[in-house]
């Protein structure tokens, strides 16, 4: 057997326990925002590659809220990576970016 086949459970159980902690994160800040005006100010950030953003759909019952921005796919849509999904092309209007303190 190849020795990287040997990472794949330590590989899903990483990402599993970091989207465990983002989301605690996320909610901690959410519940910290007072009266919805710094929640409002959340949708607005400028979203960038290799930031986490929270979608506002999931795109299927079996995958996870959250995704990786991969790169910009055209003036409105981004690449993306959803845990247990794959590959995405989202519209802006499908996510909104997080501030760089709520993820690691």
């Amino acid at each position: 057997m190849p020795a990287w086949k040997g990472y794949g459970g330590a590989m899903k159980l990483e990402t599993e326990f970091r989207v465990c902690l983002q989301l605690m994160q996320l909610e901690q800040a959410f519940q910290n925002a007072s009266e919805g005006s710094d929640v409002e100010n959340v949708r607005h950030l400028q979203p960038s590659a290799s930031s986490w953003v929270k979608l506002v759909r999931s795109p299927s019952p079996f995958c996870e809220d959250e995704a990786l921005l991969l790169c910009q796919y055209s003036g409105d849509q981004w690449l993306a990576w959803v845990p247990n999904l794959g590959e995405i092309v989202l519209n802006e209007d499908e996510f909104y970016s997080l501030p760089d303190d709520v993820f690691f």
